[in-house]
This record gives structure tokens, sequence and C-alpha cells, in this order.
């Protein structure tokens, strides 16, 4: 296990993916006697394979989108390295814990999606490779929570933005975590979200979004109730409701409609009051915006969101009739384009009022 030694120290990216290579060809043919170590140098191998295949950290805060070209070598290195973890495994299975494969399989979560910049079409397969072999030879949930706790560090309010894969691997790890797991993990996976969706980045926004919802409609209203959840998911969100991006508009408010009404058609059956004071706010917020708006593609996100919160909240729309019936003539009355798409949300809106 010398290479892997030399492997561990090498600082220089060439000098790494040229040892990484000799290692792959060494594994190939090593017996399990000889590739016996300790697993002090075993978990340093696989933290020096995770941070060979991911992007560097930032010393500042990185406020902009990334492109392929951006990450020169990262994608060669990753797949290179996954392999190497792969033949290790199978050669030293019995020496593996969980502990060591933690930072395999945050990079395995780094590399699920070959449309991130970092990634390539053979990273994702090799991946997809290694992440069957951990999930066979460990428990697979618990395994995801120790990532979750793996990469916390680099999800807080100071580090987020040094680094633009962890944001991914959460979300990653979190889309893969069945409800009852996010249940459990929820005093983890909360504030990252929280941390997304605060930012001013739409593409930020956005993964955020997805995230409080993920979030949202996996834990029972109970459950957020707690701890003062419920109005801190709220609050984040609320400061989205002024983004002027059509896709955001109709994530937001589809996630705020599962946030306070969870399962409930309308609000008649909702005997909190908590909630049927932020639906109100929010349904007065959706008229506010759809009356003073003249772009169509506004016009269009804002005007698919009436029949929605019309079915929510039930007869409590009749408290804001007036404004209501008054958006939806000027709406009826200003033609359109793309096939008339807000009339016709907004005769959808008749028929839910009727």
């Amino acid at each position: 296990m010398e290479l892997a030694r030399s492997f561990i120290s090498e600082k220089c990216p060439v000098k790494k993916l040229a040892l990484l290579r000799a290692l792959r060809a060494t594994l190939g043919t090593l017996r399990p006697d000889d590739a016996k170590t300790d697993s002090g140098t075993l978990y340093a191998l696989a933290q020096s394979l995770l941070l060979s295949g991911i992007p560097k950290d930032s010393s500042d805060d990185e406020e902009r989108e990334h492109k392929k070209k951006d990450f020169p070598g990262v994608a060669e290195a990753a797949t290179e390295g996954m392999i190497c973890a792969h033949l290790l495994i199978r050669t030293v299975a019995s020496e593996f814990t969980e502990h060591l494969a933690t930072p395999l399989r945050v990079l395995c979560f780094a590399h699920s999606k070959s449309e991130l910049p970092w990634c390539s079409d053979e990273s994702v397969a090799a991946s997809s490779a290694l992440s069957s072999q951990l999930n066979s030879s460990f428990s697979a949930p618990e395994l995801r929570l120790s990532v979750l706790k793996y990469i916390r560090p680099k999800l807080a309010k100071k580090t987020w933005k040094k680094n633009p894969c962890y944001r991914y691997v959460y979300r990653e790890v979190l889309f893969d975590l069945s409800p009852n797991d996010v249940r459990d993990a929820l005093s983890v996976v909360v504030a990252p979200a929280l941390l997304l969706v605060d930012d001013y980045m739409t593409y930020n926004q956005r993964l955020g979004l997805a995230c409080v919802r993920r979030i949202v409609v996996s834990v029972p209203p109970s459950e957020l109730d707690q701890y003062g959840r419920l109005e801190l998911l709220f609050d984040a969100l609320k400061h989205l409701l002024y983004v002027k991006e059509p896709d955001i508009i109709v994530q937001l408010h589809t996630c705020l409609r599962n946030l306070i009404f969870a399962d409930y058609l309308d609000a008649l059956h909702i005997k909190d009051h908590r909630r049927q004071i932020m639906a109100g706010d929010v349904y007065c917020e959706v008229l506010t915006a759809a009356e003073v708006e003249q772009t169509f593609a506004l016009r269009k996100a804002y005007s698919s969101q009436f029949s929605p919160y019309i079915r929510c909240l039930g007869m409590d729309v009749a408290k804001y009739m007036n404004r209501t019936l008054r958006v939806l003539l000027e709406y009826i009355q200003v033609e359109d384009t793309d096939e008339q798409t807000s009339t016709e949300n907004d005769l959808e809106w008749v028929e839910g009022e009727q």
C-alpha cells in the first residue's frame, strides 16, 4: 500500500492522477493479504480520494454559477478514485467500516448527475457502481445520515459558499432519504435549506425551494409545529414572494401550500389559527402581485396559482371576494399570447369558485 501513502501525501493534481492510475492497476491484481493496512491509512485514503474528486474550497465566497471549464481534471480524478475505492473494498471488505465509507459516499453523491459542472458521464457511472457496492455492504439509511453529519461543517453560514459541491451533495442525500429518515434528521437538514432559500442568487433559491418542499412533504404538520419550525420555514419562504422569476413563483407557492395546508383540501379542516392567517396573507400577496403585473410570463405564473389557492382556502376565499373578482376580470379582459394561457387559468379559477 505504499502507492496509497504516496497518493495521500502528494499535493500536485497531475501527479496525484498518475498515482491513482498506478494504484488502480496495482489493486486490480493485489491479493487480500498484500492489501491489508491500518484503519488510519484507509481513512486518510478515503478522504484523499474525496478531496481529489470534488472542487477545491475557495478562500472567498463563490457568487456565480459554474461551468465545466471551471473544474479541469476533477471528473477524471473522481472516476479513477471511485474505481480504486471499488477495487479496494472488494479486496479488503472486512476492514471497511461505515466510518471509512462515509467520505466515499460523499464522493458518490457529488457525482450523481452528469450535468453538474464537475461531473462527467464516466464519473457518474463510477459513482453508480461504487454506490451499489457501499449500499450492499452497509446500512443505506445510516450511511446517508453519516454523510449529512460529515458535510455539516461545509454547510454552515460562513462556509457554504466556499465550495459549490456540498450543497448538491446535501440535496441528493435529502432526496435519497425516506420520509421517516428525514424526520429523524430534521435538526440537521433544515438549516442548509434555509441558507439556500435566503440567498439572493436565483439558482440557490431554486435549490433551496426544492429542499424545503422535500422536508415539508416528509414531516407531519404536528412535528413542524414543534420548536417554531412552522414559523421559521414560513418566514424564510415569504422572502421569495417578491422574486420575479416565473418558475420560482410556481415552485414557491406550491411549497407554501404544502406547508400551510399539508394534506387538507380546504380551510374548513384547518383549526390552526396561525395557518389560517398565513393562508390569507399569502393569498393577498398573490392578488397584489397579479394585479400590478404587466409581463406576460409573470402573469401566466401568477394566474396558474389562483385555482389551487381557491381550492385550499375553500369558503375563506369569501373574505377576499372583491379583490378576487377585480383581478379576475382584469385578467380576462387583457389579451394574452401563448394561446391565452392566463385567460384559461382565470376560467379555471372561476370554475373553482362555483
